[in-house]
């Protein structure tokens, strides 16, 4: 059966329905472990600068924790808010040196562009300054159009190694990349459908991103078992609607937990 984002988004809505404040929870947390990092500023920009990374590194431990959870949920098993610590105990060195690998694609790809304008506003009046100017924008649109791309075919490391504990990071973006063929665009699409609701979330001071973040994630891990097949079991000559899905005992439908207005909203 071919999703689309709409059933992805409908998906996350009832899975999350109770579960939202464990993920709140999570997030705030997440929150302030960040927070307490960055609050030990130095006059030293080398400092800041390497405070920065840690503060990347180790949160991108905590988004990985993220990722399990969702996709515990979406699959109807439990977790816990100390899930968000999975990644903590399950080889952190593979998520870390997985962030390490998106960072150093993204300077590949931005920093030529930067490189230019500074060094075209270095030499503001020479004859050479519009040239640099010209050619240091062209290449960080250039540099960006490439980045989002990369960032969509790499989008599934995350899910992948929350997977399997025994997949390293160039094999999660390996997979990644085969996975999403054909798939960038409808991912793109997804994305940009949370635009205004993160907009709206901005405007009320970030708290409104606490129900919009677990809502793109759950939407994303479902999307992304769409990827993997799991949303379409083999059932004879034909594969099973979601309607039909079961949970993991093998008995009820999946939905067959939720209140009956989320089970009418479902068939809708």
């Amino acid at each position: 059966m071919n999703y689309a984002v709409k059933d992805f988004k409908k998906m996350a809505r009832i899975q999350l329905d109770g579960k939202f404040g464990v993920f709140i929870l999570a997030q705030v947390v997440v929150s302030l472990i960040s927070s307490a990092i960055a609050m030990f500023p130095s006059r030293s920009v080398w400092v800041n600068l390497l405070i920065v990374v840690i503060t990347t590194l180790i949160s991108s431990v905590l988004t990985f924790g993220l990722s399990y959870m969702s996709l515990m949920n979406a699959r109807n098993k439990m977790f816990t808010v100390s899930d968000l610590f999975y990644g903590f105990k399950h080889h952190p060195d593979r998520i870390i040196l997985l962030q390490l690998l998106l960072m150093a694609i993204s300077f590949a790809c931005l920093v030529p562009g930067y490189v230019l304008l500074i060094l075209g506003t270095l030499m503001e009046g020479q004859s050479s300054s519009f040239l640099l100017l010209l050619a240091g924008v062209v290449l960080l649109l250039a540099g960006t159009v490439l980045l989002v791309y990369f960032s969509l075919g790499f989008s599934q490391a995350l899910f992948l190694m929350a997977d399997s504990n025994d997949m390293g990071p160039l094999e999660s973006l390996k997979q990644s990349k085969r996975m999403m063929k054909g798939q960038k665009g409808k991912f793109l699409y997804l994305g940009l459908s949370f635009f205004g609701m993160l907009l709206l979330g901005i405007l009320s001071f970030g708290i409104g991103t606490l129900w919009i973040q677990p809502y793109m994630l759950m939407t994303q891990a479902n999307f992304y078992r769409s990827l993997t097949g799991e949303l379409n079991p083999a059932a004879g000559p034909q594969q099973q609607s979601f309607e039909s899905m079961n949970t993991p005992d093998g008995n009820a439908p999946y939905y067959a937990h939720l209140s009956e207005e989320f089970q009418d909203e479902f068939r809708k």
